[in-house]
């Protein structure tokens, strides 16, 4: 299972490498069969969480791409974006399967990925991106970054407020 979840995070970030250099139909495919995949190979499945966090993220993703100028950019990211949350939102249905241990790693390194990347927006010269913008290239790195992030981090947190339960039954 955490061999699968890590794949299917290697394989977004494949999809966002193939669609930011313009191969977006074979990035949409490649990050859908990653997403079906997951979602055959996932047991059990609450259907309603993961509707919610689909709808949530899209909707979110979806409102920041309308109101800024990325839009001119790439026109069809908000088709992206909608198979992007239906991945995060099975990535959401594994994360609650796994150990709490497990979470933390997987929120470290979105943490520690969205981190490196910021420091590279502000180390580039604003000359270098004066049609695109800084502030679309935050932008940009919240579409790839975010529908991850706030899923992990609510699982991660949800997992340590649980009570540690012994193998005797009693709780600490």
């Amino acid at each position: 299972m955490k061999t699968l979840l890590v794949a299917d995070l290697w394989g977004m970030i494949i999809g966002w490498c193939l669609y930011l250099n313009g191969y977006t139909m074979i990035a949409s495919a490649e990050v859908f069969l990653m997403a079906l995949i997951a979602l055959i190979r996932l047991g059990e499945v609450n259907y309603q969480r993961m509707a919610m966090v689909s709808i949530g993220s899209y909707v979110a993703l979806f409102g920041l791409y309308v109101t800024s100028d990325i839009s001119y950019f790439f026109s069809a990211l908000h088709v992206f974006l909608a198979i992007q949350a239906l991945n995060s939102a099975i990535m959401n249905e594994y994360l609650w399967q796994t150990d709490r241990n497990f979470v933390l790693a997987i929120l470290s390194m979105i943490l520690l990925g969205m981190a490196f990347i910021s420091v590279l927006i502000i180390l580039v010269n604003d000359i270098d991106y004066s049609i695109f913008t800084k502030k679309n290239l935050f932008l940009m790195e919240a579409f790839i970054f975010l529908p991850y992030l706030f899923p992990c981090a609510y699982c991660f947190l949800k997992q340590a407020m649980r009570p540690v339960v012994h193998k005797q039954g009693a709780t600490m």
